[in-house]
């Protein structure tokens, strides 16, 4: 059974500045507060399927460095970026970002999607606890403060 978890955010500034910010990967630890590095592996600019990006973060639950590599496949600017994890991760992994403009701003919409394996299907409801918090509340109101503080 594949686990989703979604929240959304409103940030005062415009889609394209938004957008811009977020499909930075050498923006990412300024708002993801476990990721340790994050940047481009692949040449070039963004194209379903040829991206990628190199990320290491703390595991939540053994504090240990882990590094994953992602791979956009789904792309439209100013609109959605969707990535995978394709190698090494615990769970097969998708997140999603979307973006509309709103009055005021931009909606920005993050969906996290894995499918939980071994342990992972026993600890499920677990998982959606500590993904929502450390994945999207944190990360989300960090990208908001930031893109909102006077620049």
């Amino acid at each position: 059974m594949m686990a989703k978890i979604e929240r959304s955010v409103v940030i005062n500034r415009p889609v394209e500045e938004v957008f811009s910010f977020v499909t930075n990967a050498n923006y990412t630890t300024k708002w993801f507060p476990w990721m340790i590095e994050s940047g481009k592996i692949s040449p070039g600019i963004y194209d379903i399927g040829t991206l990628e990006y190199e990320i290491i973060h703390r595991f939540y639950f053994f504090g240990r460095k882990v590094k994953n590599i992602c791979k956009v496949n789904n792309y439209e600017s100013n609109k959605i970026i969707k990535r995978d994890i394709v190698a090494p991760h615990f769970l097969p992994w998708s997140s999603t970002f979307s973006f509309k403009p709103v009055q005021g701003g931009t909606k920005v919409t993050y969906t996290i999607k894995w499918e939980p394996a071994g342990l992972y299907k026993m600890v499920t409801s677990l998982c959606v606890i500590v993904f929502t918090v450390m994945d999207m509340v944190i990360p989300l109101g960090k990208l908001k403060a930031l893109m909102e503080s006077p620049r």
